[in-house]
């Protein structure tokens, strides 16, 4: 394999440690005088030397002795003195001595001092490896160079003349040494640059690629290292096509190689021991002037030819075609794979291919050209001629990609698209139609995914409206390929999922539904009865429905034009007799009927929504649930449930909690909320009325009623949807009160009813009492008119201003009091007041004025 993790050429290790020699150096050391000469070095440098380091086996000059002060070798221009050890006569003391090959010497005492031939040149800082003098370098083993970056290290039997990196020849060298005998030499170059070729002269070609670590090409035995710039190739690749049950396994047989000046190029050469011809594969692997590049090539094992690529650092193989071949480095079968079936790729169909023994599912087109990898763990990397390289994950759960492409998305078993938001599916035999819609307001709308099958068609599917939305509901019609409206209306329902499957033609609307329902009469859809005048606008179409029970004919109609966009309308008759008519939303809603007429897509609603009471109870007077005014309000398109009264009240508890009361009598719709884990309705943001109680006019005239949850019995819903406490035996309170209900008076909860009873001696009155906490309170004494009944008829109120009310027992006549006893105003009556004879009734002194009437 090319690339930086090549290693058939190691770095050399770091050198001995410092710690090595420290263990040799004196404890104490004495100062000595230095003594000087008149010429040091007389040699010249140059601005830039080349370094080239004579790696010396010194015989005959050396001791067995170690040195103890200075390093093993010292380079100085251009010479590498190596330590002999020994006393060379100069007179300095203990001291290292070194020799260069041209007989030159250097020392180093026990002070650190460096002379030349005897002579003071420089000093040595044995604690950094480094000298005062910057021409003196300290080198373990004459290779390694303390001090100087790390970088590239040539070894030659010759003084190398050029060495090129990329087709340029490296500018300069930093030292260059030579030993007598002109057998070894050793360049240096520092800071070499990293991942570029290069070659020595006539070598081979090699790459440096380990910043910070010293690198030895060694020619000093007479041959070139082979080329660092590959690794050992793969060993097998694994080679799927199509109706195969698993992979076929080719092996590497043979390598050959062929370079240039910056460029080199390996062909790996794989058998296979199925029989047949052409039974080999072959991996290139490129490097030109800094760039790694491969493809590969070969026949399946059913002799069948494919090509692609190969990338030599990552050592995977991409864009393999025709896409029914699989080519990987490890086993590859059919399985089941933990991917879907199909993916759609910017409206490319790629196909499930294989598993490899790594658990990685292969996916292409037909082509070859596009190509998607899942990894074991879910991750995704794909590529294809438009987009590139991709990545992203995959979500096994369900089914779902998250990758950035929005037009990346798996497709079930039968071709249709996974997680995508809800919507409208349109299916085409080809992928001219249905790329536009109009809506039934008149707006324009454009596919928001368009997908190939695996039956080769087509499908568009609409999940937003231009705005960003969400699709809305309405009634649209489908553009054909030749920019015509010739699609019958389809009816769509935001948040479902609708498929309509055009591939053979046209599917007939789905604008009718199957039954309507009139005031809860059935009345089935006479199928023969649609009607469409054709394609383009204005347009028109219909159907009826009718009932032979009750000779019921009901007609929903439709027009489309480029004033008015879309308009439908119901209309229906019963036999001879009158009919009605309102309008249609072309979906489930009908508003504006006449005649009383409730129409409707389900029958007449026979209970209240879940949550809801069984009924409701004013004042004590039941409300029960209205099932034809629900429906109404359902077919309004504003669905709620509808509780009337025999007093004509009537009380509506929308779909969102909302409530509406209307008194007996009519006027203004008085607002509240339900909650229907309490049971409770609150009226208190109303204007008219605090908690479960609303009052109806002012002052004197001001009436209470408390309007409470029941169930079909009468008796009130427990709060917090806990069941009514009650027992069949008797009940005995031993205390003196007992309390009902409740409200809070600011964060304290008060009861609102309290029977009280105070025991008196003997001889006195004990007293009953019957209190609330509420200032303003109605006492109401009423009846069912029939044993076991629901209504309520009122005998009898003490209202809150102290007045007693008397009612007529006829419900009809319960819309009044027919007798008031105000102790403020009098008594008044609506009957006749008539008094026995018994004597006179004392009408009051008369003192003034005419005479009283009779």
């Amino acid at each position: 394999m090319f690339g930086p993790d090549a290693k058939s050429i190691k770095p050399i290790e770091t050198p001995m440690k410092l710690e090595l020699y420290r263990s040799r150096f004196r404890a104490a050391l004495q100062s000595k005088p230095v003594r000087q000469r008149n010429q040091v070095f007389a040699r010249s440098g140059g601005n830039f030397i080349c370094v080239v380091l004579l790696v010396l086996y010194f015989v005959g000059r050396q001791d067995a002795n170690a040195q103890s002060w200075g390093p093993p070798v010292i380079i100085v221009y251009g010479q590498a003195y190596i330590f002999s050890g020994g006393d060379p006569g100069y007179n300095l003391g203990p001291c290292d001595n070194y020799y260069a090959p041209n007989g030159d010497s250097l020392q180093i005492d026990e002070n650190y001092n460096v002379y030349e031939d005897g002579f003071y040149v420089t000093h040595y800082n044995w604690g950094s490896w480094t000298f005062d003098n910057p021409s003196f370098v300290a080198s373990p083993d004459g290779r390694y160079l303390y001090g100087v970056p790390a970088g590239l290290t040539v070894v030659t039997n010759y003084q190398t003349s050029s060495v090129y990196c990329n087709g340029y020849i490296y500018p300069s060298y930093n030292y260059f040494y030579s030993g007598s005998n002109g057998t070894f030499y050793v360049a240096k170059y520092p800071n070499f640059p990293t991942d570029v070729l290069f070659q020595i002269d006539s070598s081979p070609y090699y790459i440096y690629n380990s910043p910070g670590q010293e690198l030895v090409i060694d020619e000093s035995g007479g041959t070139w290292p082979a080329p660092n710039l590959q690794s050992t190739p793969p060993q097998t690749v694994y080679v799927f096509d199509s109706g195969d049950s698993t992979s076929a396994a080719y092996s590497l047989q043979s390598i050959s190689t062929s370079s240039g000046e910056g460029w080199i190029s390996e062909q790996d050469n794989y058998y296979t021991t199925v029989t047949g011809a052409n039974q080999q594969v072959n991996i290139q692997r490129y490097f030109n002037n800094g760039s790694f590049s491969g493809s590969i090539s070969g026949y399946s094992d059913q002799n069948h030819y494919f090509s692609g690529s190969f990338d030599p650092i990552a050592q995977q193989v991409s864009a393999i075609t025709p896409g029914n071949i699989e080519v990987s480095l490890s086993t590859l079968g059919k399985g089941n794979p933990q991917g879907p079936l199909y993916i759609s790729w910017d409206d490319t169909l790629l196909l499930y291919q294989a598993t490899d023994s790594s658990g990685n599912d292969y996916y292409s087109d037909s082509s070859g050209q596009s190509t998607v990898v899942i990894n074991n763990g879910s991750a995704t990397s794909g590529n294809n001629p438009a987009q590139g390289q991709i990545s992203g994950s995959y979500n096994t759960s369900t089914s779902t990609f998250s990758i950035s492409d929005p037009d990346f998305f798996a497709l079930d078993s039968s071709g249709n698209p996974i997680g995508l938001p809800p919507g409208l599916t349109l299916l085409f035999g080809s992928g001219g139609r249905g790329q536009q819609m109009m809506g039934n307001d008149g707006t324009i709308y454009t596919p928001n995914y368009s997908y190939r099958r695996p039956d080769g068609s087509w499908g568009w599917k609409y999940t937003n409206a231009p705005n960003g939305n969400p699709l809305p509901s309405g009634i649209f019609l489908v553009l054909d390929e030749h920019g015509i409206y010739t699609a019958p209306p389809y009816a769509y329902t935001a948040g479902n999922e609708v498929v309509e499957n055009a591939i053979s033609g046209w599917p007939p609307t789905n604008l009718y539904p199957q039954q309507l329902y009139v005031n809860g009469i059935p009345c089935p859809l006479v199928p023969s009865s649609e009607y469409d005048s054709g394609a383009g606008l204005p347009r028109s179409g219909g159907a009826s429905y009718y009932s032979p029970n009750y000779a019921l004919t009901v007609v929903l109609s439709w027009t489309w034009d480029a004033t008015n966009n879309f308009q439908a309308f119901v209309t229906g008759k019963y036999g001879q007799s009158s009919g009605f008519k309102g309008n249609w939303d072309g979906l489930s809603s009908f508003t504006n009927l006449t005649n009383g007429a409730i129409v409707s897509l389900t029958p007449l609603p026979t209970a209240p929504n879940d949550g809801n009471p069984p009924q409701v109870a004013v004042n004590g007077s039941a409300l029960t649930f209205n099932s034809g005014a629900t429906a109404a309000l359902t077919a309004a398109g504003t669905p709620g449930d509808v509780y009337t009264g025999s007093l004509g009240q009537t009380l509506t508890i929308n779909a969102n909690g909302t409530v509406s009361f209307v008194p007996a009598g009519g006027g203004a719709a008085i607002t509240g909320t339900y909650n229907a884990t309490t049971h409770a309705f609150d009226f208190s943001n109303s204007g008219s009325g605090s908690g479960n109680v609303v009052t109806l006019g002012s002052g004197s005239n001001a009436t209470n009623l408390a309007i409470t949850a029941t169930d079909s019995s009468g008796h009130p819903l427990a709060a917090n949807g806990g069941p009514t406490t009650g027992t069949n035996g008797s009940l005995d309170i031993q205390g003196n009160s007992l309390t009902l209900g409740s409200w809070l008076l600011g964060s304290e909860s008060l009861y609102g009813l309290a029977l009280t009873y105070a025991d008196a001696p003997t001889g006195s009155p004990s007293q009953l009492g019957l209190s609330t906490t509420r200032s303003a309170l109605n006492w109401m004494w009423a009846h069912p008119s029939t044993d076991g009944g629901t209504d309520s008829i009122v005998s009898m109120q003490l209202d809150s201003l102290h007045r007693l009310l008397l009612y007529d027992p006829n419900p009809a006549n319960q819309a009044a009091p027919t007798v008031i006893v105000d102790p403020v105003n009098g008594v008044s009556s609506v009957v006749p007041v008539r008094v026995l004879p018994a004597g006179d009734i004392n009408m009051g002194t008369f003192t003034a004025g005419p005479q009283p009437g009779q």
